[in-house]
């Protein structure tokens, strides 16, 4: 089993990523796409919020770009789906939109998007941006492996300690018998404690 100092960091940082990119707006999405796509990263597109929420079952991506303003599920309402679902709560989220009013930026980190980008934006930004809670994510999903490793390192403990424990107890019992055999034959105090 590695320990701490045994852990290489950059072994687990991503340099690529799956990413969701939603938006209704085809050129958009088109866009959204080749910029991610230029980095490296394999993306999928959904121009709705019922596409997004089956392509997230399907794929499982590292990160979603989301844009609010959607017809039918807008971009707030997937999110709240993605923040109280324990599969997908840990998924970044970039919410993508034209809004500017502060609002609407609020209302989203509070449902739980994990950063913001106003559109137009700049591809430097967005890219810095997605490498940066992908880096995020990969840590996530490191210590999320990482506890899977010792919880079943402190189940096989316990057991082996339980073990031990009943042993102890047989073991305990014997002498006490012992004691009690040798006390009835010699008729004296116990020799063994």
């Amino acid at each position: 089993m590695e320990t701490g100092h045994d852990l290489n960091i950059r072994a687990f940082l991503p340099e690529t990523g799956r990413i969701l990119v939603v938006d209704d707006d085809a050129r958009n999405l088109r866009l959204l796409e080749a910029i991610l796509t230029a980095e490296g990263h394999s993306t999928v597109g959904a121009a709705d919020g019922e596409e997004a929420l089956k392509l997230i079952d399907e794929m499982g991506p590292d990160l979603i770009l989301l844009d609010i303003m959607m017809p039918g599920l807008d971009g707030f309402s997937i999110l709240n789906k993605l923040k109280n679902s324990p599969e997908t709560v840990n998924i970044p989220v970039v919410m993508v939109t034209s809004l500017h009013d502060q609002e609407s930026r609020i209302k989203a980190l509070e449902t739980g998007a994990d950063d913001f980008i106003t559109k137009p934006f700049s591809k430097p930004e967005l890219a810095a941006r997605v490498r940066s809670l992908l880096k995020v994510k990969a840590y996530h999903d490191n210590l999320k492996d990482q506890q899977v490793v010792l919880e079943g390192e402190v189940a096989r403990k316990t057991e082996s300690l339980e073990n031990y424990s009943r042993r102890l107890e047989i073991v305990s019992n014997a002498s006490v018998l012992i004691n009690s055999i040798l006390t009835v034959i010699f008729g004296s105090s116990p020799i063994f404690i």
